[in-house]
């Protein structure tokens, strides 16, 4: 089976923001905005009805969210992906480097490896038994002759 060998890149929450995370998943500081009828949004959705301008205008000033840095808050390691050639749909390259792969069930995997790359490896993968044995009798040659 061909397959191509490339490189991901992921990247993990580290211990600290880890820990921000926990803590602000078990806080209780945060309570459902209600506007001065006392109703919630879940009030609303519930009745069927279209939550309140003062309902929304509260959500909007609550702060129920968490940020992360990419820097700071994550570890990056690279781990090797094997992706099989009759899988593969399409490479394109990033701004930033590397590329995504495109595979034929609608998956997308950013790697390391630019186009280039895993163009170069598609060939190699492609080539017929006769390109095979051409270039091993290439380089059996040149090894002779640079002695």
């Amino acid at each position: 089976m061909k397959q191509l060998f490339l490189t991901v890149e992921q990247r993990v929450l580290n211990d600290a923001a880890q820990k921000k995370l926990d803590d602000f998943e078990a806080s209780d500081d945060y309570e459902e905005p209600r506007d001065s009828s006392g109703r919630s949004r879940e009030d609303y959705e519930s009745l069927a009805m279209r939550p309140s301008k003062e309902l929304e205008e509260l959500e909007k000033k609550v702060v129920n969210t968490l940020r992360f840095d990419a820097e700071k808050d994550y570890d990056y390691f690279e781990t090797p992906c094997m992706i099989r050639l009759s899988d593969y749909s399409a490479c394109i390259d990033d701004v930033e480097g590397g590329s995504t792969i495109y595979l034929h069930n609608n998956l997308k995997i950013e790697v390391l490896e630019d186009s280039d790359d895993v163009a170069a490896q598609i060939w190699y993968h492609s080539r017929g038994w006769w390109e095979v044995m051409l270039e091993k009798a290439e380089q059996k040659i040149k090894s002779i002759f640079n002695k």
